[in-house]
């Protein structure tokens, strides 16, 4: 399991955790990330993407997009809290097309902890998603 170095991963993690709503939210997709199977990482404003290739003969495209940040979230990653940056569950909508029949699925889910990754190694990352200048 990923592990976050910042408040801005742990921050991650919650949204994880809310979005899964399980009670085991990251299992079903620690194995795939961890394996680095979630590679062809691209961002841009109010979207990001990953490719998951698992043991299947095509790779799967994970999709996670994102509203606008509010004014206060502006000013408050502006004053230094790049953590409230992070969008809420009823901010984001993830788009994939999956045989397996979970929501969300193991794809998905190893996306989101990619995205902890991503955005640890890079926090701009996630402020390129936001659409936040600094």
């Amino acid at each position: 399991m990923i592990k976050p170095s910042s408040q801005l991963g742990e921050s991650i993690l919650q949204l994880i955790a809310a979005y899964t709503n399980y009670k085991d939210p990251l299992g079903p997709g620690v194995a795939i990330q961890r394996k680095g199977a979630v590679r062809d990482f691209f961002v841009q404003q109010g979207s990001i993407s990953f490719e998951i290739h698992d043991k299947r003969e095509r790779a799967f495209d994970v999709e996670i997009h994102t509203t606008p940040p509010s004014e206060n979230v502006r000013r408050a990653v502006l004053s230094g809290d790049l953590h409230e940056a992070v969008p809420k569950v009823a901010e984001i909508q993830i788009h994939h097309v999956c045989p397996d029949w979970a929501t969300p699925c193991r794809h998905e889910i190893a996306a989101l902890l990619q995205l902890v990754k991503e955005c640890e190694d890079d926090p701009n990352v996630i402020l390129k998603w936001r659409g936040i200048e600094l």
